[in-house]
């Protein structure tokens, strides 16, 4: 397991329809010195169930592996990326807005020999400008 933080961001055009884009950087607390970066961004679905916003999201973006082991000491390979995912986000007051939780299926497709496939889990908080 590889773990670090997340920055994400949200601009919605209707009720439902929306854009988000994220940042993943899993390079701060990893085993093995090995780490991987994303950044994402992509259109967002929006349920709204009671005080619950469950959402669907489908976005592309560009990958970055990074090693320090012998076989390529200190490289760091940029990859076409792209991911599904959803998660819920409950809003607590008109300014702060609560992600329980956020998955992503990642794929990264150039990864050889077979591609990378990562799972990424996050939850936060974010303040909410409009």
């Amino acid at each position: 397991m590889i773990q670090g933080i997340s920055v994400y961001g949200d601009y919605n055009f209707s009720r439902h329809l929306g854009i988000e884009g994220d940042v993943h950087l899993a390079t701060i607390f990893t085993p093995r010195d090995i780490g991987l970066q994303s950044y994402l961004v992509g259109p967002r679905y929006v349920f709204h169930i009671k005080r619950f916003q469950p959402y669907g999201k489908f976005l592309g973006g560009i990958g970055r592996f990074k090693t320090d082991y012998d076989i390529a000491p200190n490289s760091t390979f940029n990859y076409g990326i792209y991911a599904f995912g959803g998660g819920v986000d409950v809003p607590l007051t008109p300014h702060l807005n609560i992600r329980a939780v956020d998955f992503e299926y990642q794929k990264w497709p150039g990864f050889e020999p077979n591609g990378l496939s990562p799972l990424v889990w996050t939850f936060g908080a974010a303040y909410r400008f409009r």
